[in-house]
């Protein structure tokens, strides 16, 4: 019987501007950290990941930053599983 495997990340939070007291840039952060997820997800044999909750931090993101965010899980090497919240 084959066991299934999971990766869990959770509070993405993708947003369109950067948090105040964030120097870097933020959505640039959080792209490189989704592509280790990714890279974990491949190199473990993943039969999915597992997003929790809070993918993204506000309800009325611009169609443009959901473009955005849509092109980086894009890159995953299996389902995303995940509630939008």
């Amino acid at each position: 019987m084959k066991k299934l495997v999971f990766l869990e990340t959770n509070d993405i939070h993708w947003r369109v501007a950067n948090p105040k007291a964030r120097k870097d840039d933020y959505n640039a952060a959080v792209k490189r950290k989704l592509l280790e997820v990714f890279m974990l997800a491949r190199e473990k044999n993943a039969d999915g990941i597992l997003i929790p909750g809070d993918i993204v931090d506000t309800p009325g993101l611009s169609l443009s930053s959901m473009a955005e965010l849509a092109s980086i899980l894009s890159y995953s090497p299996c389902p995303i599983y995940t509630i939008a919240g």
